[in-house]
């Protein structure tokens, strides 16, 4: 691969942008972030002067223009993850309208590659089927929640554009273990586990560790194959599992009241209710109690076979995650 190259990244200041761009910064490459004029790029701060930073929103199509201009590949990690309905819009035209922008950019500016981060939540999930890869094509259905359906749609843009000769190719990852807000995404269960983490919803999901999500795309950097899509799944657990593990970890007493079906149902009605009544922000909402239930695995066989491509262990990835939540008053930069 040519790492003169310039590679723009989307969504550079999120918690996945921020890591992926650590990344190529850290092996050479040229790179342009694009962020929202007022985000945060505290975590970028002591590399911010080996990047070329762009603020434009995804739906701003003079701003995208003139951030495309001269890009060689296109890293587009910007979405909106949210499971609350008062996000619906805001989510489709972050992840739906801006990723059609995003295609219609890079076919404009002759770009050579695109690497469309997408989510295991746009697979298409068949009933009787709890086992998913790359193959399953979308099908509606209850377990389906908006955002998986937003995420969806940005991939129909995205075959949209490979069809009109675009180099594309599609990641889906698990749930991504890492940081980087204390409040945010996974890495607030520590926070709840060291307070003493007493339910947990009785589903399954797959995990993955946020190093090797940014290595993968890394990867693909390189490669000419267009057309694919690959999940990034190190293992799958049971929420009470994965959690049991965090834990031990921490040397904390695992939740032990397990969340089903019909607990999940009560749980997010007394929610929104506590919502509408009190304007409180609820803790579970009616798409999480859901998809928190489920139980699906997802099958990793395909990103193996990216030259000798790796994963680490779940258990590897929470004791590090353990190691940074006990230190993370007294270093700033340190991040997983």
């Amino acid at each position: 691969m040519n790492k003169q190259e310039l590679i723009l990244v989307t969504g550079a200041s999120g918690f996945l942008g921020t890591h992926l761009v650590q990344l190529l910064i850290s092996k050479g490459y040229r790179v342009r972030a694009l962020k929202r004029e007022h985000s945060d790029i505290g975590s970028l701060k002591y590399c911010s002067d080996k990047i070329e930073w762009f603020n434009a929103d995804l739906t701003d199509l003079p701003g995208l223009d003139e951030a495309f201009s001269g890009v060689d590949v296109v890293c587009h990690c910007a979405a909106i993850p949210s499971f609350h309905p008062k996000d619906h819009k805001k989510m489709y035209a972050a992840n739906v309208v801006g990723t059609t922008n995003v295609v219609n950019m890079s076919l404009h500016h002759k770009v050579r590659r695109l690497i469309h981060v997408s989510s295991i939540a746009a697979l298409g999930r068949t009933p009787g089927r709890l086992r998913l890869d790359e193959s399953c094509d979308w099908v509606e259905g209850k377990d389906n929640h908006y955002y998986g359906q937003t995420k969806h749609l940005a991939e129909v843009e995205v075959w949209r554009g490979i069809a009109e000769g675009l180099n594309a190719v599609m990641v889906l990852p698990s749930v991504i273990i890492g940081v980087k807000n204390w409040n945010e995404g996974i890495a607030a269960f520590w926070d709840r586990v060291d307070k003493g983490l007493k339910f947990c919803p009785d589903g399954k999901s797959g995990f993955v560790d946020v190093r090797d999500v940014v290595l993968f795309i890394e990867r693909m950097i390189g490669r000419d194959a267009s057309g694919e899509r690959y999940i990034l799944n190190a293992e799958n657990l049971s929420h009470k599992e994965f959690f049991t593990r965090v834990a031990r970890s921490m040397n904390k007493k695992p939740p032990y009241i397990m969340v089903g079906k019909g607990l999940a149902e009560l749980a997010w009605r007394v929610e929104r209710a506590k919502e509408l009544i009190l304007g409180t922000t609820p803790l579970v909402t009616k798409a999480s109690a859901r998809a928190g239930t489920t139980q699906y695995e997802y099958d990793n066989r395909k990103s193996l076979g990216i030259d000798g491509f790796g994963y680490k262990t779940v258990d590897e990835s929470i004791s590090d995650m353990t190691a940074l939540y006990k230190e993370r008053n007294s270093s700033d930069r340190k991040t997983l």
